[in-house]
């Protein structure tokens, strides 16, 4: 049997780190497409953004191959795919309104899910796929 977490700890956040080509390149994208804000530069192979306190760390891949989640999820028929970054928001279509006019590619737009969200999707410059999630 499991213990009991301590309840006075708390874990206060998530930070994601993707590999990608061109951290530069990637941080623009995340600031000027999604909203983003650059957090740090810890160098030119490694900084971090952030936006409404969730943050998203970029690294280098120095030539390692990149790869979406998707790759594990070969068949068409499957109706959902799981995402690389899962972000929960309160308004999911002013965001999607957001995106577009900022030329964001748009995978999907926000739809009604069985599982109790509303979603849509977005993929970055090195092919990851973000969803965007609003609790129904």
């Amino acid at each position: 049997m499991a213990e009991e977490a301590n309840s006075s700890i708390k874990i206060a956040g998530t930070a994601p780190v993707l590999l990608v080509e061109d951290v530069s390149m990637a941080v623009a994208y995340y600031c000027v497409i999604l909203g983003f804000k650059l957090e740090f530069t810890q160098n030119e192979k490694y900084m971090g953004v952030f936006r409404d306190g969730v943050h998203v760390h970029l690294a280098a891949a120095n030539g390692a191959p990149l790869h979406s989640n998707r790759v594990a999820w070969t068949d068409a028929a499957e109706t959902f795919r799981p995402a690389d970054v899962n972000f929960f928001v309160s308004d999911v279509d002013a965001l999607y309104g957001e995106f577009i006019a900022k030329g964001a590619k748009i995978d999907a737009p926000p739809t009604d899910q069985p599982y109790g969200v509303r979603d849509f999707q977005v993929s970055d410059l090195n092919g990851y796929m973000l969803r965007f999630n609003q609790i129904l």
